[in-house]
């Protein structure tokens, strides 16, 4: 991927066209509050300090799977799952700032958005009403009964992510859930159209250097224009408006390939609005790659090292889920697995994206009761505990 800013005026070059700069600024105070942008980046902080692949994720639909599950947490559990998302430390506050989320969350011209909650549940599990109506006012999220732990219930579960993601995301959960009692889950899906689509007479294939140094060759995308654009001394960022100018693509380039670790683990909410500011209207030779990625991630441990430890293990409070009297109370609940796929494809006229998201809700440590049944000859014994005394011993091979 190549960015270089063109001190020359606008040309004319074999299908590659040009494109108009609008204001960063103008743009950003017309959105609402930047909700999940802070775990959003440390997110991706985390999860890119474990690997040197592809990253993908969504924030907004692990943020949104979360704080559902959020609302039915208690005390220090749900501390660290506001703390970690970014919100304020109130379930009705959480519940507040995702609703308007979600309604701020609407398709414009040009663009396709749809943002779906729901809530899977175990049959004969009882559910708080208080949870469930919280979970479907704020975050749309209906209940649907669903034995999760058989091929069938986890078949209904995976049909509506992939009707959510328009067939993008077939499977949130690859086999059946033995522990889980309930599931939240997260879709959203993404389609916008470039404000200036490329034209493909002017994508040809052309070179693109990995992390590792080797280099691939990959169709390349090229445009003249005005863009939104900053440069550093080691970076360099474009915003790419879709049509409305309401979404915009920003790509942060590092001037070396082996850069991007250091880039990437930089970045964070203050780093983010720096470069923001730094945006300028310049005329710009823009080439981008045509690609597709799909990701697959599990969460569990980067949202541990963010500081939402207690809600995995057997300190997690969940019982804000649960009936007044539910066996389950007796047990207690955790999360058992976060569960997180998005898929994205670039290409000359726009950008198709899709994200889901599982939190399957599980049992704390089970009391394992060991059956006895006597059903068979057994031996008795009456003992004195303070003699040691057998008063009496005896074998029943018949009780009638």
């Amino acid at each position: 991927m190549a960015l270089v800013a063109v001190g020359s005026g606008p040309r004319t070059n074999g299908g590659v066209h040009y494109n108009r700069a609008v204001s960063v600024a103008a743009v950003g105070d017309s959105l609402p509050p930047a909700t999940y942008e802070t775990f959003g980046l440390a997110l991706l902080r985390t999860v890119a300090a474990h690997g040197t692949g592809n990253v993908f994720l969504s924030p907004v639909s692990a943020g949104l799977a979360l704080a559902m599950t959020a609302t039915g947490a208690r005390g220090r559990t749900f501390v660290e799952m506001s703390r970690v998302l970014g919100l304020d430390p109130s379930v009705s506050t959480v519940a507040m700032r995702n609703h308007e989320l979600m309604a701020a969350l609407v398709p414009q011209d040009g663009i396709e958005l749809t943002v779906a909650n729901a809530l899977w549940a175990r049959p004969g599990v009882e559910f708080a009403s208080e949870f469930l109506d919280r979970d479907r006012d704020s975050f749309g999220a209906r209940v649907t009964t669903v034995d999760m732990s058989t091929a069938a219930g986890i078949a209904t579960i995976n049909e509506w992510v992939r009707s959510a993601t328009m067939g993008k995301i077939s499977t949130i959960f690859d086999t059946p859930l033995s522990s889980g009692v309930l599931v939240l889950t997260n879709a959203v899906y993404f389609k916008g159209i470039w404000a200036d689509p490329f034209d493909t007479a002017g994508t040809r294939p052309g070179p693109f250097t990995t992390q590792n140094g080797s280099v691939v060759q990959r169709p390349m995308m090229h445009r003249y224009g005005v863009y939104q654009y900053f440069r550093t001394p080691s970076v360099q960022g474009i915003r790419l408006p879709y049509r409305s100018n309401r979404f915009a693509m920003y790509i942060l380039l590092p001037d070396r390939a082996d850069s991007i670790g250091g880039l990437v683990a930089a970045l964070d909410s203050a780093t983010w609005h720096r470069d923001l500011s730094a945006f300028k209207a310049t005329q710009v030779e823009l080439v981008v790659p045509r690609f597709t990625l799909h990701y697959d991630v599990r969460l569990n441990g980067a949202l541990r090292g963010l500081g939402m430890a207690a809600a995995f293990d057997d300190r997690a409070d969940f019982l804000g889920m649960l009936a007044p009297g539910s066996t389950l109370g007796r047990v207690g609940l955790k999360i058992d697995e976060v569960q997180h796929k998005t898929f994205v494809a670039v290409d000359e006229e726009g950008t198709e994206a899709a994200a889901a998201t599982g939190v399957r809700v599980a049992p704390q440590s089970l009391i394992i009761r060991q059956p006895f049944v006597v059903d068979r000859p057994f031996v008795t014994i009456i003992r004195d505990e303070r003699t040691r005394a057998l008063l009496f011993v005896g074998k029943v091979v018949d009780p009638r």
